[in-house]
């Protein structure tokens, strides 16, 4: 199975909200697609104007941005996205490095101990709000592969 979890953060890194889903029997590129296509949905749903997106996939910044979505696999996922990035706000996309990623990863494995496809987390768990702060004060993490 494969999860898939975003967090949501003002500008001084506090949570704001964070969200969480599975998407069956498919692949890390699937999951990364889903992750910027939600996340944008949800910051837009929210009233959020002033976006500075962060993920460590480099493949999926390049298709989003450049990809020929009528001959891709994923296609109408980033055509969504694409969609709700051309809209009236501020957004950036941004490279990050993965050990940058320690709070999305909690939340994707948040995925086994529920059955929803999707999941808003508004109320951060003191695991994860102890991920936050150490974020936001430049821990760095070591990630085993």
């Amino acid at each position: 199975m494969t999860e898939f979890g975003g967090l949501i953060r003002d500008f001084d890194g506090q949570f704001m909200c964070g969200f969480h889903g599975n998407i069956g029997y498919s692949n890390i590129l699937h999951a990364e697609i889903l992750i910027l296509m939600h996340g944008i949905q949800i910051c837009w749903d929210e009233g959020l104007r002033d976006i500075i997106c962060y993920t460590d996939s480099m493949h999926t910044i390049h298709l989003v941005q450049y990809a020929d979505v009528s001959t891709r696999h994923y296609g109408n996922e980033i055509a969504i996205t694409r969609k709700y990035m051309a809209k009236d706000w501020t957004f950036q996309l941004c490279h990050t490095l993965r050990e940058s990623n320690m709070c999305a990863d909690f939340l994707a494995k948040l995925k086994t101990r529920s059955t929803s496809d999707l999941l808003i987390v508004l109320n951060p768990s003191a695991e994860l709000r102890l991920l936050v702060t150490a974020d936001s004060m430049g821990v760095a993490y070591h990630r085993d592969h």
